[in-house]
């Protein structure tokens, strides 16, 4: 009889230890948004703006309400497998973009789940918004953009994140770094949903959000009454967009001053002009950005030196010749000693392309030491930006480079590439074409490449 008892008891532990450890497994498919054995990310939208889901996730987009404000069909989602940034674990990182607009996005999943159990979820993102200044090849993530991102689950398993029964966690401001933001809520049926959302204050020129580790298992402090959700889920209010500003033309010093018009804000401008607020601000001496008046006059380029003779027309886009053409059948970068520089192949400048100006070549390491290095060029052409940025592609694709993915819009074109060396460390790189808001046929040509991790 004692014997009985003993294996009966032994019984109820495991059963016990069974019952909880099913509480805590991740409930997720795919939770670390990859590809491989989950299979490519399924296409949702082609076109210009393509949107590219991991396996299990679904998105939503907050409906347009202005010009530049939510613009879910200039939005874009897509695998991002790095470099800037590497994903958070894994190989990809799921990549929201929306450049020279604001998108108030989430993409969820639902789960199923035991009515009234405590849920507990989390997740990481990285955010990216800020205007490159003029031959600018990077700029610092702005907090003043208003990107702000937080989780949410709801234990109804519904599919619109302003449905009042979502429990969110805060918003965070992830800029430039990985941050995890967590939440738990009480299920009250047998579906319950994770939302990953972002939104943003203002517009920029580069405009992104990186998700990447989520989790949800059993588990957590739940949700208490209604009150209680209240408290922790922010009420969502209106976010102020950046008016349209049409550029003004440079005048015959080689300045260019904008007329304050009704509406402009420092940042409308500098979205039109290709610079930045900060910059705006100190050409101008002004201490407030908020403090400006209609027909003020703001400083956005400085006269060109009295040596040049800048012209008082728009500059014709010259066709290059062959001996241009020949003259500038040189490598870029000329490839040095650098680790990273030397993985960029030494491109030659595509027919009917020109370059304006020398070419900047920068190398440094990240945090984990791996190595980063970025190469520049001014190009004049009258070719198209997919045009032209389809001559690099294919010397890419020659020199043994495999192309993860690219797009291309009005006067802006990328392409993310990816090698591994005879050491097995997997390098990327990324190629961006931008057009001059100001000098028509002039675009940057950008090449950033770097380290990823060691197979070997």
């Amino acid at each position: 009889m004692r014997r009985i008892w003993l294996w009966l008891f032994l019984l109820l532990t495991l059963i016990g230890v069974l019952s909880v450890s099913a509480q805590t497994d991740q409930r997720l498919v795919n939770p670390g948004l990859e590809e491989g054995s989950f299979g490519p990310y399924t296409t949702r939208r082609g076109g210009e703006f393509p949107i590219y889901l991991p396996t299990s996730w679904n998105s939503w987009f907050a409906p347009q309400n202005g010009d530049f404000t939510n613009r879910s069909d200039r939005t874009t989602i897509q695998p991002h497998p790095g470099p800037g940034p590497s994903p958070r674990e894994g190989t990809r990182a799921v990549n929201i973009s929306c450049g020279f607009v604001t998108c108030t996005a989430a993409i969820y999943q639902q789960i199923s789940v035991q009515q009234n159990t405590n849920v507990q979820a989390s997740a990481w993102a990285q955010v990216k918004a800020c205007n490159l200044a003029q031959n600018a090849t990077s700029c610092g993530s702005a907090v003043e953009s208003g990107s702000q991102t937080r989780i949410g689950i709801d234990p109804n398993g519904g599919t619109d994140p302003n449905d009042s029964d979502v429990v969110w966690s805060a918003f965070v401001q992830p800029h430039d770094q990985w941050l995890e933001m967590k939440v738990s809520a009480t299920t009250s049926g047998t579906t319950a949903t994770l939302f990953l959302y972002s939104t943003q204050g203002s517009t920029a020129n580069i405009n992104k959000t990186y998700w990447d580790q989520t989790s949800f298992t059993g588990g957590g402090t739940g949700s208490g009454p209604a009150a209680t959700v209240v408290v922790v889920t922010p009420t969502p209010t209106p976010l102020p967009s950046v008016p349209f500003v049409v550029p003004q033309n440079q005048r015959p010093d080689g300045s260019i001053i904008h007329v304050v018009g009704s509406g402009d804000t420092i940042d409308s401008i500098a979205v039109a002009y290709g610079t930045s607020r900060t910059e705006i601000m100190a050409l101008n001496n002004l201490s407030d950005p908020r403090i400006i008046r209609i027909g003020q006059e703001l400083l956005v380029r400085e006269a060109a030196p009295a040596t040049e003779i800048p012209p008082t027309t728009e500059p014709e886009v010259p066709s290059a010749t062959p001996q241009e053409v020949a003259q500038n059948s040189t490598p870029i970068p000329p490839v040095g000693d650098d680790t990273a520089l030397s993985m960029i192949p030494a491109f030659i400048t595509p027919a009917d392309v020109s370059i304006r100006e020398n070419t900047t070549i920068e190398s440094s390491g990240d945090a984990n030491g791996q190595a980063l290095g970025i190469v520049s060029s001014i190009v004049i052409s009258n070719q198209t930006t997919e045009a032209i940025l389809t001559g690099y592609n294919e010397q890419l694709a020659t020199a043994g480079w495999q192309q993860v993915s690219g797009n291309q819009g009005d006067g802006f074109a990328w392409s993310i590439w990816r090698i591994e060396d005879s050491n097995g460390t997997v390098w990327g790189i990324t190629l961006t074409l931008t057009a001059s808001p100001i000098n028509v046929g002039q675009y940057t040509f950008v090449a950033q490449v770097e380290e990823g991790p060691s197979l070997g």
